[in-house]
């Protein structure tokens, strides 16, 4: 399997050649030559090089930005986020790739030295998780290296020069023969060891060289090794093991879980897709980088039968039954006998012998559940039957009248067994449910209840007080209804609903408003009426008044005389029909009101405050938001109230 996938537009293949080569010698292995063996589709080849590779570097140039099949590797690259673009000739990215910063090679000539190759391998190195390791055998020699060699070759080639000096100088044997006293032959010996010492000094000034050199060669980059998560893909609540090995480094450091050892592994638990980044960094400060990325699939739920049921479950032959089911978190359904089903439904069935049905539901995981149901088939016993089960009122008490079908044996609760059919005088000193069971051969039971109503009789109902506190009020003001009650089964108060048999609530009326208390028991009703008087508010300022009181008190100048207000079925609370009443010489706009919500016993629940957007000349009174307007949320059964506590002031418009 092939590391890289190189895109390119295929008149560029002389041009993307020399880059395939300098990635190999670096290491890597490439896939770009795209000649398709027999037998294969051309689009199918390259898909499979595209998915298997690790990073897809895509080369830019004239020709491959108007490239479909380009544009499409690029983005399947992009998609997975190993894409690393290259630019061979100075052009316009297409637009979708312009976001990813391409390296620059308009003007490489195959140097591996160039600042945009080495762009290149660092973004190479990064998605695939280790720097390259180049091939030794192809890269060219050092200027360092050439220098050493010139020099030992021609220590190699220097005794040989001298030889040939000796014979270009005719009197350098004369020059021997000066010295008769030592003799030619010492003379000789001397001048070899000369040489033979300037041998030996070259040769320590070499071996010193070299290992001066060594002493000052920069430290090898850190290298990944491994670095893997197993498994790479989890459900939420599982684990995965990081597991790395690094070479040439002095700290290693894993984003997130802090400084590890050069090798080993952790145990982590990540609750959505996590990548984590490995960091190497030698003694020189040199680093590399790896990524790993750990999954987190959504848990798949079991799958379940809510039910599953024969209707009914024993038939004669010839006729039959209804087979109901209902599944929840499944792929598919299959009952025996009836292969694949929908997910809920029915299925009318008419087996010739009884037949054992089971239901097999699977999940996305192959992962079943299975219940079965029996419908027999053979001689039917009818099921039993009430015809009738009733209680009338006779002279001294109450008579019990019942029919059954199909029965074999019938019971009355605090009587005891019966005939299948008759009726029985009764007298119970107090209210009685009497309970009639059929049962039939086959202990099939059906029951049907009659209730006798034995009334004691109570006093009527009374109303000891029922008053307004104060009687007459301001509009926007509140007043307070008390009232008490005396044998009461049920309280109303018109307007507000059920209320308590002794109790207050503060009312809040825009116009003058008469409030009825009913009181209810099982002997009749009574009835009470107050009126709240509702007199209009001494808000007109006086002609005097400043103009900054008007900006500054909104609240005292606004007044809502009328409104409808009503809680849709989801609890949205709406007003409309709202009018308003401005008193002063400015206009208003964005008034902001503020909304009280009261239970039926008159007890204040909650409230909401909104911006009604709308503009109040001066001195005016209409009526706003006709179309209805969303104030807040609240239960469907409570009363509002509605009061200014703000505007904005308009001047001079």
């Amino acid at each position: 399997m092939d590391e890289i996938f190189i895109s390119y537009k295929s008149s560029d293949k002389a041009r993307v050649k020399v880059l395939v080569e300098a990635l190999e010698r670096q290491g890597w292995s490439v896939w770009w030559d795209r000649e398709i063996p027999p037998g294969k589709a051309f689009d199918q080849v390259i898909e499979e090089a595209l998915n298997a590779a690790k990073c897809v570097i895509v080369v830019w140039s004239k020709g491959s930005i108007a490239s479909d099949w380009v544009k499409t590797e690029a983005s399947e690259g992009a998609r997975r986020g190993v894409l690393v673009p290259v630019l061979i000739d100075d052009v316009k990215i297409p637009l979708e790739f312009r976001r990813i910063q391409a390296a620059w090679l308009v003007d490489w000539q195959g140097t591996l030295s160039h600042p945009g190759f080495g762009q290149l391998t660092e973004a190479v190195a990064a998605i695939l998780g280790h720097h390259p390791t180049p091939s030794r055998a192809f890269e060219a020699p050092r200027q360092d290296d050439r220098k050493s060699l010139d020099e030992e070759q021609e220590r190699e080639e220097k005794p040989e020069k001298e030889a040939r000096e000796d014979e270009r100088y005719p009197g350098y044997q004369e020059r021997l023969e000066i010295i008769p006293e030592r003799g030619i032959t010492e003379e000789i010996k001397t001048r070899k060891w000369r040489k033979i010492g300037v041998g030996v000094g070259i040769a320590g000034l070499l071996i010193l060289g070299i290992f001066a050199y060594k002493l000052l060669l920069p430290a090898d980059d850190p290298k990944i090794i491994l670095f893997t998560a197993s498994p790479e893909s989890i459900e939420a609540g599982e684990k995965a093991t990081l597991n790395w090995e690094i070479r040439n480094a002095k700290e290693v450091e894993i984003i997130g879980l802090g400084k590890v050892p050069l090798s080993g592994s952790v145990t982590v638990n990540p609750v959505q897709a996590t990548t984590y980044t490995l960091i190497a960094e030698n003694e020189k400060g040199n680093a590399v980088r790896g990524k790993i990325t750990v999954e987190v699939r959504t848990p798949i739920p079991q799958p379940g039968i809510s039910y599953f049921k024969a209707n009914p479950t024993s038939i004669r032959k010839g006729d039959s039954s209804e087979l109901a089911w209902e599944t929840s978190n499944v792929k598919e359904v299959e009952i025996s006998g009836l292969g694949k089903v929908s997910l809920y439904g029915t299925e009318r069935i008419s087996p010739a012998e009884t037949t054992v049905y089971s239901l097999i539901a699977r999940n996305e995981k192959g992962e079943s559940v299975q219940k079965e149901v029996t419908v027999e088939v053979g001689v039917l016993i009818p099921p039993p039957e009430i015809l009738e089960f009733s209680a009338k009122s006779s002279s001294g008490g109450f008579k019990l009248n019942w029919e059954t079908s199909n029965a074999k044996e019938v019971e009355i609760s605090s009587i005891g067994k019966v005939e299948l059919s008759g009726s029985r005088a009764v007298n119970p000193a107090k209210t009685t449910t009497y309970r009639l069971s059929a049962e039939n051969e086959e202990g099939e039971i059906v029951e049907k209840e009659v209730t006798v109503e034995v009334r004691v009789p109570s006093p009527p109902p009374k109303i000891d007080y029922f008053v307004a506190s104060p009687a007459s009020i301001e509009s926007g003001k509140v007043s307070t209804l008390s009232w008490k009650t005396s044998n009461a089964k049920d309280v109303e108060i018109l307007r507000l609903g059920k209320v308590d048999r002794s109790g207050t609530t503060t009312v809040n009326p825009s116009l003058t408003t008469n409030y009825t208390l009913i009181a209810k028991n099982e002997e009749g009703k009574v009835e009470k009426e107050v009126t709240v008087q509702v007199n209009a508010r001494k808000t007109h300022p006086p002609a005097i008044e400043p103009q900054d009181a008007m900006v500054k008190n909104p609240e005292r100048y606004l007044t809502i005389t009328d409104y409808s207000f009503h809680v849709a079925f989801n609890g949205t609370a709406m007003i409309h029909h709202v009018k308003i009443k401005n008193l002063s010489a400015i206009a208003y706009k964005d008034v902001k009101v503020r909304m009280r919500y009261y239970s039926g016993a008159g007890v204040e629940v909650s409230g909401d405050t909104k911006t009604l957007p709308v503009t109040i000349p001066p001195r005016t009174e209409r009526t706003y938001l006709e179309g209805g307007f969303v104030i807040g949320v609240a239960p469907s059964d409570v009363k509002a109230r509605i009061e200014v506590v703000g505007a904005v002031p308009v001047i001079n418009q």
